[in-house]
Formats: structure tokens, C-alpha cells, sequence
């Protein structure tokens, strides 16, 4: 077994001599815990928070340098066993029903929530300006990436009100876009919706594409069939489309 120091200085050479505080440990369990309750915090206060990081990109050098608030990094070595993991967040919600929430209902009452990000702060009014991206997905080789990129587990959405399993919540009027490499929005699917009922169910099931009324009732079916297909209308009237 190799030394905890002799690890860390072959994965990230710098890391240790350039640390203004160092905690290893060589034993299988915490390198550092932070621990903190809420049962003496100040109403209307932050509360309390377990481990905090604050870096402050003030650098004025010419090309500068990056600020990290938090770096994570997980090795798995060749012929180890186990898993590997960046971040694993867990929220233990024993008090209540979580409460719904949506693009217009981002802080009801007895909230627990995996992770919240956000651009700027409340308290943050020297003009502040708009930050580049919430999430990017990046490799870092060309012969690397991920298998693939948001999963969700199969039970892992629980159905609302409508029966809906909302795996993605999206506001009227907002896209999911594909860009090219030119930075241009090339393709986007938006829903300009504000009201019930729901008419626009894109389903799809085996041997058929459906777009839906909130009954689940079949408005327009893609039927394929070898190389021609069929689009049938709800009153069962087929309209065949033949490849030419």
C-alpha cells in the first residue's frame, strides 16, 4: 500500500505544497468532515452550513488564473474494485410532504431539495452580469467522455398531480435548443402553453409515435410499416405516406 502523501503528489503534483492547510488520511474512511445544526440558527439567517468555499477570482495578471470554489477529483487506479465517484448528494427529508415545485414555485415552504445553483446573489446589486452556463458536460481527451449524460433512475421521479412523471420542468416559452458549432440556434422544441388541459402529449409507444390529449387518448398516430408508414387522425382516418 502506498503512502496517502505519495498518491495525492502523483495525481496532482501541487496540490499539497501549494495548500495553506493539509488533513490526509491513509485509513479507508473520511479525509475531512464538517458538521454543523440548525436548532440554534437565527431565524431568517443563512442557517447553517456543513463545509463552505468561497474563492474570489480578483486576480489582475495578465492571462490570470482560475478560481475554483470547490475542485472534486476521483481516481479509480487500474485493477481496483469499487465504484468511483465525484459527488454523491443524499437529502433526508423525514419532516413532510415535499411540497411541488416548478419555474414559478422555486421556494415553497419545507423545501428539501439535491442541489440548487445559482447566478448572482440577492445581496449582490454592483452590477452583476449575466454568468455563461449552468452546467457543461466537458472531457478532457478526445477519447474519453461519459456513456451518457443526465440518467434517471426508473423510479426515481415520483408522478404529480397529472399523473406525470416530470423527469424535466421547464417555463412557457422556454426551448430545449441544438446549436451548431458556429454558436447558432439551429433546432429547438418550446411549448407556449400557460393553461390546462394538456393537448400535447408526444407518446411513444411499441410500433407507433402518438401525440396525445391529457386522457391519453391517441390524437395523431405515426404508424410505421417496412419502408412506407401511415399517419392515422383520432377519427381513425389513415393518411399513408409512401417513401419515394
Amino acid at each position: 500500500m502506498t503512502d496517502i502523501t505519495d498518491d495525492i503528489n502523483t495525481i496532482a503534483p501541487n496540490a499539497i505544497a501549494g495548500s495553506a492547510t493539509v488533513d490526509l488520511s491513509s485509513a479507508a474512511g473520511i479525509g475531512v468532515l464538517g458538521g454543523s445544526q440548525a436548532a440554534e440558527a437565527v431565524a431568517g439567517s443563512m442557517g447553517t452550513i456543513g463545509v463552505a468555499a468561497i474563492a474570489d477570482q480578483n486576480s489582475t495578471v495578465a492571462g490570470g488564473a482560475t478560481a475554483y470554489g470547490e475542485y472534486v477529483q476521483t481516481n479509480k487506479e487500474v485493477g481496483s474494485t469499487g465504484d468511483a465517484q465525484g459527488i454523491e448528494i443524499s437529502v433526508v427529508n423525514a419532516n413532510s410532504t415535499a411540497p411541488q415545485v416548478g419555474p414559478s414555485n422555486q421556494d415553497p415552504a419545507n423545501l428539501s431539495e439535491g442541489l440548487r445553483i445559482g447566478a448572482g446573489r440577492p445581496d449582490e446589486t454592483s452590477g452583476p452580469v449575466s454568468v455563461a452556463e449552468q452546467i457543461v458536460n466537458v472531457s478532457g481527451e478526445s477519447s474519453v467522455g461519459f456513456e451518457a449524460g443526465i440518467v434517471e433512475g426508473s423510479n426515481a421521479i415520483l408522478p404529480d398531480s397529472q399523473n406525470i412523471e416530470p423527469a424535466l420542468v421547464l417555463a412557457p416559452g422556454q426551448s430545449i435548443v441544438w446549436r451548431n458549432s458556429a454558436g447558432q440556434d439551429v433546432f429547438y422544441i418550446r411549448s407556449d402553453k400557460t393553461s390546462l388541459p394538456i393537448n400535447g402529449l408526444i407518446v411513444a409507444s411499441d410500433g407507433s409515435l402518438n401525440l396525445q390529449n391529457a386522457a391519453g387518448q391517441n390524437i395523431w398516430s405515426v404508424i410505421p410499416s417496412g419502408t412506407d408508414g401511415s399517419i392515422q387522425q383520432d377519427d381513425n382516418r389513415t393518411h399513408t405516406v409512401v417513401n419515394s
